[in-house]
């Protein structure tokens, strides 16, 4: 028996070799910020460039809108490569978080990306705009202690789908059943039935020829209605040419949908929207001009800024975007609400955009929890719920 533990002593110094091998070679391989001799000052402009962030902008008075120097956008930690976490799991390493190749460009390890035409001058954009879209996109203003992540999938080991709600004492629902607004379900319920079974009637809303095979209620206190969010109420067609069929789309309006359902005074416990990019005209053309934000205690929202993503993009244009952009930022803010949580969508082949120096994620999931919510009505319904989630269709 001692001989057979010796041997198996001496078998088991191999793998001990391999890990100590394996670990001084992950150190060994980190990328070190190798400067130019045009710009090279040493670490002192290494800890000057770490400094640098978007709450003070240096923007010059002689020319406005231009920056002193490039920015640094540090904000949003750059995901490790998978080959490189595939590689640490199998040996139980350290998940490695990759860093910036270079000293102003972007960070390593990301998705492909798209840049803005090389051609443009960093002058003729609203920099000064833009800082403050990227600050005010991205910068957490509220400090939730308790995070829930609702539903989600994976997808190729990459989570998807998930939504981040504040179960925090002051801004949850105060009491149950809470109302729940999902628009933009796709074919992933996970969510909705997460909040149902939290406690709260969950109000799904979206429409395709794919959406015919799920039923009205698919799980307990989760309402499927086959409509779309829209800016107004409208009936759209979509003709199909290869299958020779039509489609037809309703659109309606989120203070139409809430009349309908006796929803009209009523609080918003949790507001989800992910409609792929007609968020800005449903917001500036519909939403903000009622009160229901107001009424509104979270909301939880996929933007995306997709003129970022385009080529070759000439200035006025961009600057309108950034404007659009800002204005519903700025009238978020303006109705109570906070930035909660941030995390930048990299499934996405866009990835990450560099303009004027700044490089940041025009994709993005967020969370906005609203600190001066006004207290609505109860709703009373005299029929079942369904029968006013019915009349939606019509």
């Amino acid at each position: 028996m001692a001989r057979i533990g010796r041997r198996w002593r001496h078998l088991l110094t191999l793998p001990v070799c391999v890990y100590f091998f394996v670990l001084f070679l992950q150190f060994s391989s980190w990328p070190v910020t190798n400067l130019s001799a045009d710009g090279d000052c040493g670490t002192k402009c290494v800890k000057k460039a770490e400094e640098m962030s978007l709450e003070d902008p240096p923007v010059t008075a002689a020319a406005p809108g231009t920056l002193d120097s490039p920015l640094v956008y540090r904000h949003i930690l750059p995901p490790p490569k998978f080959e490189d976490v595939k590689f640490a799991r199998k040996f139980s390493l350290p998940i490695p978080v990759s860093d910036h190749k270079e000293f102003f460009g972007l960070p390593a390890g990301l998705p492909p990306h798209y840049r803005i035409s090389e051609k443009m001058n960093a002058t003729e954009i609203n920099m000064q705009a833009l800082v403050s879209l990227v600050k005010i996109a991205t910068t957490i203003t509220f400090r939730c202690n308790k995070i829930l992540k609702q539903g989600g999938r994976t997808c190729q080991r990459v989570p998807d789908g998930d939504k981040k709600f504040c179960a925090d004492e002051s801004v949850a629902p105060p009491t149950r059943p809470c109302i729940v607004y999902s628009f933009g379900v796709g074919n992933d319920f996970s969510f909705d039935k997460a909040m149902g079974g939290y406690g709260c009637d969950v109000f799904a809303f979206d429409d395709d020829k794919y959406h015919d095979i799920y039923e009205r209620n698919p799980f307990p206190r989760v309402h499927f209605a086959h409509i779309r969010l829209g800016k107004n109420l409208l009936v759209d067609t979509e003709i199909n040419k290869i299958e020779n069929s039509t489609f037809e789309f309703l659109y309606r309006p989120l203070d139409n949908i809430m009349f309908i359902l006796h929803h009209q005074e009523s609080n918003v416990d949790f507001l989800k929207l992910d409609v792929e990019g007609s968020e800005w005209e449903i917001f500036g053309e519909s939403i903000f001009k009622t009160d229901i934000l107001e009424r509104t205690r979270q909301l939880a929202i996929e933007v995306h800024m997709e003129k970022f993503c385009e080529k070759d993009v000439p200035p006025a244009d961009l600057n309108g975007a950034i404007s659009k952009y800002l204005r519903f930022y700025e009238g978020l803010q303006a109705r109570g609400f906070q930035l909660a949580h941030h995390e930048p969508t990299y499934m996405n082949d866009k990835g990450v955009v560099t303009v004027g120096g700044i490089t940041f994620a025009p994709l993005a999931e967020q969370l906005w929890v609203n600190t001066r919510v006004r207290e609505g009505r109860r709703p009373t319904y005299r029929r079942p719920i369904d029968y006013y989630v019915n009349r939606l269709e019509d």
